[in-house]
């Protein structure tokens, strides 16, 4: 069973959409109308509670999902990411704009090639400062690989993850919100050239 397949035997319900453009996750094109759509998408079909929506991103996935979880940190209960953090410094100018602090849980590889530990760390540092509660969990000896440890991060994001709700879950930002989106639209790309392709679960 693949580590996909084992994540939706444990949560129950998972959504795994990709980007748009195979190279990475990008504001402008898989933005937040993007997401949103999704999750409408299987609310018809099926009950969605949305005080308990999460965010799962791995890699290029995970950057992403640190950037939509702070944007939109009225509509996400919490997230929870592997193999990443935030390596541009502008990013963190987002940070005091969030309405909401939205937990956040990071699991990373001490190995991880493409995620330096001071970079993980100031990550974490940088949000728990705004206010953000954060789980660090480093992964001793593993590198970027998700397989290898799914089973055990898997566990670990669900864990945190089903302890939070959020009390105005599916609410979508207002006007000034909008504007910060269109501030990181201009960022481009946030999965850097040398990150493999990745997938995020949300």
């Amino acid at each position: 069973m693949n580590p996909f397949r084992r994540a939706l035997v444990l949560l129950g319900l998972l959504v795994a959409p990709d980007s748009l453009d195979p190279v990475g996750w990008q504001m402008k094109t898989d933005g937040p109308a993007f997401i949103h759509a999704v999750v409408d998408e299987v609310a018809r079909g099926r009950p969605v509670d949305r005080r308990r929506l999460y965010l799962f991103g791995i890699s290029g996935g995970a950057v992403y999902a640190l950037t939509l979880a702070v944007l939109e940190s009225e509509y996400f209960a919490a997230t929870a990411i592997f193999a990443g953090a935030w390596r541009d410094d502008s990013f963190y100018e987002l940070l005091p704009h969030a309405r909401r602090r939205i937990p956040v849980a990071m699991f990373v590889g001490t190995r991880d090639p493409f995620f330096p530990m001071n970079t993980v760390r100031k990550t974490a540092a940088e949000f728990e400062a705004a206010g953000h509660p954060v789980l660090l969990q480093l992964l001793k000896g593993r590198g970027h690989a998700y397989t290898p440890v799914a089973d055990e991060v898997n566990a670990g994001a669900w864990d945190f993850l089903r302890q939070v709700q959020a009390d105005r879950g599916g609410t979508s930002p207002g006007p000034h919100h909008r504007e910060q989106h269109s501030r990181f639209e201009q960022l481009g790309r946030v999965t850097a050239e040398q990150i493999p392709r990745s997938r995020s679960i949300g």
